[in-house]
C-alpha cells in the first residue's frame, strides 16, 4: 500500500514545479509588453495568465534570479474595471493620435483627401471598441459583470453583438492598414526614390525620412493595439 502513496507524492512533487515554472514565465510576457510600451498607470490584471495570488505563490515557491522585484511589479496590476477602460483608451490613443496627426498633415500641407482625417476617426472608435469589450468579454474570472449579462442575453442578440464587435475590428484594421500604407509605401518609400531620383528635393527627402519614422512608430503602436484583441 505504501508504494501507491509514494508515486502520488512524487507525482505531486513534479507537478507543482513544472505548473509554477509555467505561470512565471507566462506572467514575464505582459511584464515585457509593459516594459516596452512605458505604461505610466497600473495595468489591468485581466492581463496575466493566472491571478495575483496564484502568481504570487509561484514566484515566492521559485528560485529565479530578481524575485523580490518581480513581486514588486505584482502589485502594478490593478483589479478595477476603470482600470481596464483606461488601459483600452491608451492602448488605442498612441496610435490614434500618430495616424491622425499624419492625415491632417498630409491633407492641410500634402492637398490630400480630407477623407484620411475620416480615416484616421474611425479607426480611433473601432479600435476602442472593438478592444474594450472584448478584453471585457473574455476575462476568465468574469469580474466586469459585462460577461454574466451577455450570457442571460438571447442567442441572437449574443450573435449580433459579435457580429457588431467584428465590423469594428475589420472598420478598424482597414482604416489602420489604409494610413499605414499611404504612411510607410507611399509618403516614405515612394517619396525617397521621388525625392532622389525624379526630382531631387532635400525637403522632399526629409519628409520622406519623417514618413518612416513615423510608420516606424506607428507600427508598434498598431501591433501592441492588436495583440490585444
Amino acid at each position: 500500500m505504501s508504494e501507491p502513496c509514494d508515486f502520488g507524492a512524487q507525482a505531486m512533487e513534479t507537478t507543482l514545479p513544472t505548473r509554477n515554472e509555467e505561470i512565471v514565465a507566462r506572467y514575464a510576457e505582459p511584464l515585457r509588453e509593459l516594459g516596452t510600451l512605458k505604461y505610466d498607470r497600473n495595468a489591468p490584471d485581466l492581463l496575466l495568465p493566472a491571478s495575483k495570488e496564484e502568481i504570487r505563490a509561484a514566484l515566492s515557491a521559485s528560485e529565479i534570479p530578481g524575485k523580490e522585484r518581480l513581486l514588486q511589479t505584482l502589485d502594478a496590476f490593478d483589479s478595477r474595471p476603470s482600470t481596464l477602460q483606461l488601459f483600452c483608451a491608451r492602448l488605442v490613443l498612441k496610435p490614434g493620435v500618430t495616424a491622425f496627426a499624419y492625415a491632417v498633415a498630409v491633407t492641410v500641407a500634402g492637398g490630400a483627401s480630407w477623407k484620411w482625417v475620416l480615416s484616421a476617426a474611425l479607426a480611433f472608435i473601432g479600435g476602442f471598441f472593438a478592444t474594450a469589450p472584448q478584453l471585457i468579454l473574455l476575462d476568465p474570472l468574469r469580474r466586469f459583470g459585462l460577461s454574466d449579462r451577455v450570457d442571460r442575453l438571447g442567442r441572437v442578440r449574443r450573435h449580433m453583438m459579435w457580429l457588431g464587435l467584428a465590423l469594428a475590428e475589420m472598420v478598424s484594421v482597414g482604416c489602420w492598414g489604409a494610413i499605414w500604407f499611404r504612411m510607410v509605401i507611399y509618403s516614405g518609400f515612394y517619396g525617397l526614390y521621388f525625392s532622389a531620383f525624379s526630382q531631387f528635393s532635400l525637403l522632399g527627402l526629409a519628409q520622406a525620412a519623417l514618413a518612416l519614422v513615423m510608420g516606424w512608430i506607428f507600427s508598434k503602436q498598431f501591433n501592441a493595439m492588436f495583440s490585444s484583441w
